[in-house]
């Protein structure tokens, strides 16, 4: 009886760890398919196949729905020239986005607000540089 007992609590260790890795690795298959959807959307998007370039770009926050803002970030650069943004260059930062699609509301307008209200990291314009050096080396490949 007692041996019964002890057989079956260990059994019932066992598929509960199993359980557990099972979930994990389920878990671990979800969120890498969900960062494949993301590098895929992120390199119709931006034009960049660079696995690299998408990685870093994800890792700064930025996704399909964001890297368009990317593109004003010269903008952004020279708003923060002087070491602060005025509110009128905030403004027209803001337009701009809105003309090209970054709307209040949207990833990218969020973005660039953000950029404005706080300087950026060096990281971002490596980021720009990135995006635009894998542009022109994508652009220079014949088809």
């Amino acid at each position: 009886m007692r041996l019964a007992s002890t057989v079956v609590r260990r059994l019932r260790r066992e598929e509960d760890h199993f359980r557990r890795v099972d979930m994990d690795l389920l878990q671990d298959l979800v969120e890498r398919r969900r960062r494949d959807r993301q590098v895929a959307e992120l390199r119709d998007r931006a034009g960049v196949v660079d696995d690299d370039v998408l990685d870093f770009l994800l890792e700064m926050g930025i996704d399909a729905d964001s890297v368009s803002a990317l593109s004003l970030y010269p903008v952004v650069q020279v708003a923060w020239a002087d070491g602060r943004v005025v509110e009128e260059e905030r403004q027209a930062v803001l337009e701009a986005a809105t003309r090209m699609g970054c709307g209040p509301g949207t990833r990218g307008h969020e973005l660039l607000a953000d950029w404005l209200d706080r300087e950026p990291s060096p990281l971002l314009e490596s980021a720009w540089q990135q995006v635009q050096l894998a542009k022109s080396e994508s652009a220079a490949v014949p088809a």
